[in-house]
């Protein structure tokens, strides 16, 4: 259903959201198909005789209203679909424009070269920025994988995109949670790694931008991109990675450059990409 959805409609609605919006609607749909089949063989809903007099005087049997419930709120979930896919307009999807390398800000001056070979394991993307910046000999990397076609079979949020695959033979993530981090001037939670290589170590922190919008949860990024797409809205979406070096035995990914470089920078990285998702 939701592969027909999506060829009916143009690949305009069903595209990048369909495990979370259209997959509820139909898990709806089939819950309630299930309950109106096994209404009928429920024991304890059988009516005694005053009630069943009851039910008899008043013209509705009571044994048949559970079902015939469950067959109006099935139909009326059905009927949705068609509606909300003729009210989403028909947005043709724009060409992916690349994110270019940003600019200084402050104290902050692009380096020159990548501060590490190691990047995060996301393919599909239809533009890569990966530049160093520096802060008083302090260094900070940044890496963007944007995905500016969400009719694309790739997609950005996917159990196969992540920081470190288990099956990285040159990397390992030795530490994953959370912090908070400054982000469009709130406070945002995102998320936080250790990358261990033959290299050295990088404290990592990850976020997503969904058309304009942060947060660090995929599931909250995943209903972005369906809002948006609601919309009629091409949804970009980006991982946008900030890491630097640690020490071999520091555990903690959450250094105070970090957080600085993202208070004063996350202005610069959003205008990129709003620059790319730029018609």
């Amino acid at each position: 259903m939701i592969v027909m959805l999506g060829h009916l409609s143009g690949n305009r609605l069903a595209v990048g959201a369909d495990h979370l919006l259209y997959g509820w609607i139909f898990f709806g749909i089939v819950m309630a198909l299930l309950f109106f089949i096994g209404a009928r063989w429920r024991e304890d809903l059988r009516p005694g005789p005053a009630r069943e007099a009851v039910a008899a005087r008043q013209g509705f049997p009571l044994a048949r209203s559970a079902p015939t419930r469950a067959v109006v709120i099935t139909l009326g979930v059905i009927a949705l679909v068609p509606l909300i896919a003729l009210a989403v307009p028909n947005h043709a999807a724009t060409p992916a424009r690349p994110v270019h390398a940003i600019a200084g800000k402050g104290e902050w001056n692009p380096a020159p070269g990548k501060l590490s070979q190691w990047r995060p394991d996301v393919d599909g993307s239809t533009s890569v920025l990966h530049q160093a910046l520096d802060r008083d000999g302090v260094p900070v990397g940044l890496y963007i994988a944007y995905f500016g076609d969400p009719y694309s079979v790739s997609k950005p949020i996917t159990s196969t995109n992540q920081i470190v695959r288990s099956t990285n033979t040159q990397w390992a993530q030795i530490g994953a949670g959370t912090t908070d981090a400054v982000l469009a001037g709130e406070a945002t939670e995102v998320r936080t790694a250790v990358v261990a290589g033959a290299s050295g170590r990088l404290a990592v922190w990850q976020w997503f931008w969904v058309d304009g919008k942060i947060t660090g949860s995929e599931v909250m990024a995943k209903i972005y991109q369906a809002l948006s797409l609601l919309r009629g809205h091409n949804a970009p979406v980006a991982w946008v990675v900030v890491y630097t070096p640690i020490g071999r035995d520091e555990q903690d990914p959450r250094l105070p450059i970090l957080s600085a470089f993202v208070a004063e920078m996350d202005k610069v990285i959003d205008g990129a990409l709003s620059s790319a998702a730029t018609p």
